[in-house]
């Protein structure tokens, strides 16, 4: 075997009597002593095939290696391997830990004994061979081809086949990693566990929600022929690997938008014109005329119908209109917020948001007799003026407070206000719909997102992944 760092001196010598190697001679003469079974693919199991081998649910990077053609796709740094260069391949600069940031394997470099076996491969052309099939495995991909591929084929391919541009629920049968990778509801199989098998859970008919096929049910044989593949593994030869999607949310990129960032105040002049200011600016820059100030009349009725929902009387408009005091408009909206009818009216407000009903909906709608004790709490927490931090707090957890009273205890009736089925027909669907319900007016009515959208996959807009949701789930 030639030894690597005397190549250069060789192939000069060569040069310099005989015509210059073939790409293809050259790749031949480099993998003379390498064997990819023995020497290649135990160092690609232990190393790379955790986190982008056939069986990885989630290959790191876009990456799978399931052969020599996924190295030359790539993953989204892309093609791993060079056929223009080989000496360039990224795949090289990796596991040399030249490339920053790409270190490969991420928590130590490879033995050196290791990574000269992948370098003289590599520097081969990644040449891809194969151990030879076991009788087991020559009996499973036989059961596979004559009595599991042309049922898949008949039973399932109509919506869940290799050529589906849209497939049901995100399944999409290309292979064992794409049943393994799964879709909306998670993984399909279980290799070697039927009961633990979506897939087979589907066929089964045994959940009212969640029959496959949905209109012509699989005879008992043909059930028992899905259950005794999945028990052999679930063997597909030449099956295709699980779609890769990389065009999800980039949550860090996300996390940017001003909406996500913090609170900062803007440069506008202090006082009691800096809301004025603001505005002013604005309209300066909209190149809009503003409209000549409201009169006396007129700014006492906004100001009642603003803050207690109600017209003022003629006495009270005729009282604020003949007052020359100069602070009379901050005297008129004091009085007005220290009104009751104050809390009433931006209750109503709150109320709406929070989705306050006091029946539980559903055939029966049947009345909850207490909920009128979390209304009233809103309206006193609102002519109390809660800051607002303790007003949510006291909503969420008002019963596990230092210092909890009745009204705190009031409070987490927020937590009971949803719709409620009383009969439904799946009581875990039912239960999970109104976890649902409440991680959804919880991020809609407190957050201002739509965590629920992350209940079945990860948010495809906002920086919110599907464990955010399940984490608001467990709190809830």
């Amino acid at each position: 075997m030639i030894r690597l760092e005397r190549a250069p001196l060789l192939l000069f010598a060569l040069c310099a009597c005989t015509e210059a190697p073939s790409p293809d001679e050259t790749h031949a003469d480099a993998t003379h002593d390498v064997s990819f079974v023995q020497e290649v693919l135990p160092i690609l199991e232990e190393r790379c095939f955790p986190c982008h081998g056939p069986e990885a649910k989630r290959a790191k990077g876009g990456l799978r290696i399931t052969g020599r053609d996924s190295l030359l796709a790539g993953g989204l740094s892309g093609p791993a391997l060079s056929l223009e260069d080989l000496g360039e391949s990224l795949l090289l600069a990796v596991i040399r830990y030249e490339e920053v940031g790409l270190e490969m394997p991420p928590d130590a470099p490879l033995p050196e004994e290791e990574r000269l076996v992948l370098e003289r491969w590599v520097l081969a052309g990644a040449p891809w061979g194969a151990a030879a099939a076991t009788p087991e495995e020559l009996e499973n991909a036989h059961f596979f081809e004559q009595s599991i591929r042309p049922l898949l084929a008949e039973r399932c391919f109509e919506c869940h086949g290799p050529d589906s541009t849209a497939p049901k629920g995100e399944l999409k049968m290309t292979g064992r990693d794409a049943l393994l990778a799964g879709g909306m509801r998670g993984s399909a199989i279980t290799p070697g566990d039927p009961g633990e098998s979506l897939l087979i859970h589907a066929v089964r008919y045994s959940d009212s929600l969640l029959k496959m096929p949905p209109r012509d049910r699989l005879s008992p044989k043909e059930v028992e022929l899905l259950e005794e593949w999945v028990r052999r593994g679930a063997p597909w030869p030449g099956g295709a690997g699980a779609e890769e999607h990389t065009d999800g949310i980039d949550v860090a990129a996300g996390r940017e938008w001003w909406s996500f960032k913090p609170v900062e105040r803007p440069a506008v002049a202090e006082g009691a014109g800096a809301i004025d200011a603001l505005l002013s600016a604005r309209i300066t820059a909209a190149g809009v005329t503003p409209n000549p100030p409201a009169s006396d009349a007129e700014l006492v009725r906004r100001a009642y119908q603003d803050l207690t929902g109600l017209p003022p009387s003629p006495e009270a408009v005729q009282s604020y209109v003949e007052d020359a005091s100069p602070d009379k408009w901050a005297a008129l909206v004091d009085e007005l917020l220290e009104s009751k009818q104050y809390g009433v009216r931006y209750a109503r407000h709150w109320l709406d948001v929070v989705r306050y009903a006091q029946t539980n909906g559903y055939e029966r709608d049947r009345e909850k007799p207490y909920a009128w004790k979390y209304r009233d709490w809103v309206v006193h927490a609102l002519n109390l003026d809660m800051p607002y931090d303790e007003f949510l707090r006291q909503q969420l957890a008002g019963d596990e407070l230092e210092g909890a009273d009745r009204g705190s205890v009031a409070a987490t009736g927020f937590l009971r206000l949803g719709p409620w089925d009383s009969e439904p027909d799946d009581r875990d669907q039912a239960d999970n719909d109104q976890y649902d319900d409440m991680v959804r007016t919880i991020s809609e009515g407190f957050l201002g997102v739509t965590i629920g959208c992350a209940r079945c996959h990860d948010h495809k807009f906002d920086p919110i992944l599907q464990e955010d949701y399940y984490g608001m789930v467990a709190f809830v």
